[in-house]
């Protein structure tokens, strides 16, 4: 969006810069750039999500639907795959991979329970079972995690170099936290207490997550190899983070100096308050190189209120430019669907969510994907760009620039 409006308020200058005897061609080109710019940006302000409902999708592809009580998606890369897992009507879990491609694929011929609970741009999948954690590549197969002393471990995100951060039981004692990298496991460590958890991973090989101090209630940490684990600090009492993206932004939630607890984003040694449209509580979930940040609102019960009888829940969208906004103002005004949790974001703006369809209390899983999307707006901008170019340079080539 800055990069958007920057073209738009550059072309303008330039147009105005120039001398009003020369470079008609130059200048009518500058129009329909900084136009093009402007349109991109108001379009990319008053986006709409269309709805995708994955589970219905699924439901018809899998080859036992009588055996589903319900689906969970729980990551989306920047291709449209979607991992997650189908619960059971005897609990159980069944690892799945979805896309639009190749359809769904599941996991139910490994043993026990199976769960998919990220994947990356390369399609490979942090998978845990009963018999442990694994890494999933299509061309290899699954290769289970180990290298870290008794106790099970618990794959939990993965990023491009199938680097995989997660937990570990030592002993059945209270979780600790790992970084596991072709086969060498490392112990994060922790803020000085005993429990330690991880929510995300970066390319550069970032670990966030929270941790216990050694005094008072847990915080939010981010990792790396080379600096150690560091505190993110906090408004009030306690926080957690719970994304992070490839520029070092991090998200997640802390309690604020009124005691409630809202959504934040660290950025350059900063804690920004992504705000709780009114609501009692609000958490985020995710972030994606875009900037864009999803997470949930809790808006409280309202005695005779037609919108918030009782507690509710509903999530939302926050950008620099927009701020925090809840995902079904921007639904399509006819549209049937109530969203009620958004659980990852891609760098295309697409997202996982649940949802409820009309009156209907079963959740769907549903697939949001922003119109028009953010790589549809810099295409205008790039086709623009490359028009004006031409244009000048044919026209400066003639000496037909007057």
């Amino acid at each position: 969006m800055m990069f958007i409006g920057a073209i738009a308020v550059f072309s303008i200058c330039i147009f105005w810069s120039c001398n009003k005897k020369g470079k008609t061609i130059l200048r009518y080109g500058l129009v329909f750039l900084a136009v093009c710019g402007l349109w991109a940006s108001a379009a990319q302000a008053a986006v709409e999500y269309s709805v995708f409902n994955l589970s219905a999708e699924w439901d018809a592809e899998f080859s036992q639907p009588e055996i589903v009580r319900g689906w969970y998606a729980l990551s989306i890369n920047n291709s449209g795959q979607v991992a997650g897992h189908a619960t059971t009507v005897d609990n159980g879990h069944i690892a799945m991979i979805w896309d639009s491609v190749n359809g769904l694929r599941d996991f139910s011929d490994m043993e026990g329970s199976t769960k998919a609970r990220d994947i990356n741009n390369l399609g490979q999948i942090a998978l845990n079972g009963d018999t442990g954690a694994f890494l999933w590549d299509e061309n290899t197969g699954l290769q289970q995690i180990t290298g870290w002393g008794n106790g099970p471990l618990h794959a939990s995100y993965i990023n491009d170099l199938g680097q995989i951060a997660g937990k570990h039981w030592p002993d059945n004692d209270l979780p600790s936290a790992f970084f596991w990298n072709g086969g060498i496991v490392q112990d994060i460590g922790s803020l000085g207490g005993d429990g330690v958890g991880v929510y995300d991973i970066n390319n550069l090989g970032q670990v966030v997550g929270w941790s216990d101090l050694s005094v008072g209630p847990s915080h939010g940490f981010i990792w790396d190899d080379d600096n150690g684990i560091r505190d993110l600090g906090v408004a009030g009492l306690h926080s957690s983070a719970t994304g992070i993206n490839d520029l070092g932004q991090v998200v997640g939630r802390s309690e604020m100096e009124s005691g409630q607890i809202h959504a934040v984003l660290w950025e350059d040694g900063q804690m920004i308050d992504l705000d709780t449209l009114g609501g009692e509580y609000s958490d985020s979930s995710a972030i994606n190189n875009l900037g864009q940040v999803i997470g949930s609102v809790q808006m409280p019960a309202v005695v005779g209120s037609p919108q918030y009888p009782a507690s509710e829940y509903f999530p939302f969208i926050w950008d620099s430019v927009n701020g925090t906004r809840n995902l079904n103002d921007l639904l399509p005004p006819e549209s049937d669907w109530r969203i009620f949790s958004a659980a990852d974001i891609n760098d295309n703006g697409w997202i996982t969510a649940t949802a409820f369809e009309g009156d209907s209390n079963k959740y769907q899983i549903v697939l949001l994907k922003p119109v028009p999307e953010p790589s549809c707006l810099m295409l205008i901008i790039g086709v623009a760009a490359i028009f004006l170019i031409c244009i000048f340079r044919l026209h400066n080539k003639k000496g037909r620039i007057s």
